[in-house]
């Protein structure tokens, strides 16, 4: 984590050298599902949310990272042992997400932009809400330390104000153990300046 945060650190300095870079500060809504595997029977999709800020470094085609802080949570059927047997409940999670896309303008005006974007993204669980009388329940270290996924989504930019649509499809398992894979979708709007 250290050499994440020295390394950000660095990339803020070189910032302004940088020709043709936007900033782009974003609050929104997620929806998120995880698949099902040997473990979890079923998942139902919840409403999380984000914050955070990307960067577009480049003009028509730019780079395109971030970071965010994302909540979001599934309501989960996980299947138990033979004495305990299954069990409901929501698992409630806040996470650290740094996407590395690109990024292309489709449109390209002075007041209106459609952009499309793509490329990985790395996530790492900070916090995880869960019943702490329960001896089933999961905790962070249950967790996969880096999970990778690919985004994929679409944009438009009015004047200075921002819409993105983004779709987040997990490519590594989530847990230790398993093989449940998360699936977002991101709603965010902000300001680019």
């Amino acid at each position: 984590m250290k050499k994440f945060a020295l390394l950000f650190f660095l990339f803020l300095l070189v910032l302004p050298g940088v020709a043709q870079v936007k900033i782009q500060p974003q609050a929104g809504v997620t929806l998120s599902r995880l698949t099902t595997d040997e473990i979890i029977d079923k998942s139902e999709a919840r409403f999380g949310t984000d914050l955070g800020v990307s960067f577009r470094l480049g003009n028509r085609l730019h780079f395109y990272p971030g970071v965010y802080w994302k909540r979001w949570s599934s309501d989960l059927v996980v299947l138990g042992s033979d004495t305990v047997g299954t069990a409901n409940f929501t698992l409630d999670v806040q996470s650290i997400q740094v996407p590395a896309r690109l990024g292309v303008n489709v449109i390209h005006g002075d007041l209106f932009k459609l952009r499309l974007n793509g490329g990985p993204a790395w996530t790492r669980v900070v916090k995880l809400e869960s019943d702490p009388t329960d001896p089933e329940a999961w905790n962070i270290e249950d967790f996969n330390n880096n999970i990778w996924s690919w985004q994929a989504g679409m944009g438009i930019d009015l004047w200075f104000l921002t819409l993105d649509l983004t779709y987040d499809q997990g490519i590594n398992t989530m847990f230790v153990e398993g093989d449940a894979e998360n699936r977002m979708l991101s709603l965010e709007i902000g300001v680019v300046f």
